[in-house]
Order: structure tokens, then C-alpha cells, then sequence
């Protein structure tokens, strides 16, 4: 849910005004977007960082118009903060706010007439993290035997 405290807000907000900024200027690999966003988080405690996390997503999906460039954005937070050193409960907790993100943006209809390519990038980020966990799935399931 990305109806965080007001307070936390401002922050995340510089992160989608740059975000904005730099869209089209640079590749999402030279983005300062992905390395604010994660150095924000080193600040959030635990119980509002996947809020926190959700609300600057989401803002970026609202406000940045170019979508693709958005979802690489959103990607290379993703990775730093689950994906690159991989645990089930991290690969389960992306996997889980891209799917909150999605029914928000159903049930709020923000956006509405880009919500088809906005679920179509949201879809490109569960399958990069599904692949994800199949990757981590195959290695433990080598490591501890598949089930019996």
C-alpha cells in the first residue's frame, strides 16, 4: 500500500522529480534514480520500507511518462534490495509488492489511459523476479533434494 505518513514522503518525492529529470538523458544504468532510491531505504525502518517502497514506485508510474525506461528503473532497486543476494523471504516480499502495486492500480485506475502498458510493466517486473526465484528454487532444491 503506498499511503505512507506524510512525513515520509518528501524524500521519495526528490527520487520521482529526478527520476523525471533524467528520463530519455541517460541509460537506467548511469540513473542517480536507482542509487537515491536505495540509499533512502538504508534510512527506513522495516516496518514502513516496503511502503516506502511501493509509494515511490507507484509515484514514479504516475508522474514518469516514459513507462519502459520506468520499469528498468524500478528493476535495478529491485535488485539491489532482493534479488541480488537472494533469500526466499526477499524474492516472496517483491514478488508481493508488485502484486499490491497491481491491484492498487486497478482498483484506483490512475492513469487510465496508460493502465494497460503500467500492467504490462508491472508484468515485465514479476516475470524478471519469478525467473528469479525459479533460479533460487532449482539451487535449493539441488542443495536439500526436491520433494518426496
Amino acid at each position: 500500500m503506498p499511503y505512507i505518513k506524510k512525513s515520509l514522503r518528501g524524500s521519495f518525492d526528490n527520487a520521482v522529480v529526478l527520476a523525471i529529470a533524467e528520463t530519455g538523458r541517460i541509460s537506467t544504468a548511469q540513473s542517480s534514480t536507482v542509487k537515491l532510491i536505495i540509499q533512502l531505504m538504508k534510512n527506513i525502518e522495516i516496518e514502513n520500507f516496503d511502503g516506502c517502497l511501493n509509494y515511490v514506485f507507484s509515484q514514479m508510474l504516475r508522474k514518469v511518462t516514459n513507462l519502459w525506461w520506468t520499469g528498468d528503473i524500478i528493476l535495478g532497486v529491485i535488485d539491489e534490495i532482493f534479488l541480488k543476494e537472494p533469500r526466499y523471504w526477499k524474492l516472496e516480499r517483491a514478488l508481493g509488492l508488485i502484486d499490491a502495486m497491481e491491484a492498487e492500480f486497478k482498483r484506483r485506475r490512475w492513469r487510465p489511459l496508460d493502465l494497460v502498458e503500467i500492467l504490462l510493466t508491472l508484468m515485465r517486473i514479476r516475470e524478471v523476479i519469478l525467473h528469479n526465484i525459479d533460479i533460487y528454487e532449482d539451487k535449493k532444491i539441488a542443495e536439500n533434494g526436491d520433494l518426496e
